[in-house]
């Protein structure tokens, strides 16, 4: 089931946020072998540079000033 999630081929910010968090899916799924996790939670890990970066451009085209908390922390 890991791997079509992350096979899944639609590209936008949304998949992207879905793929990194399915760590929720892997905890309903504690009966999981250990190495399911890990090969799931790695996979996951790889889209947070790809959602940090939508996140910022998304950020950028916003008029709206963006809070400072946010500014630090990208």
């Amino acid at each position: 089931m890991l791997n079509k999630i992350f096979e899944f081929p639609k590209e936008n910010f949304e998949t992207h946020a879905r793929k990194f968090m399915v760590g929720r899916l892997l905890q309903a799924g504690w009966h999981s072998t250990a190495d399911t996790k890990y090969q799931g939670i790695q996979k996951a890990m790889a889209y947070a540079t790809i959602l940090r970066s939508e996140f910022s451009k998304k950020l950028d085209e916003n008029e709206k000033p963006v809070p400072r908390i946010i500014q630090t922390s990208l």
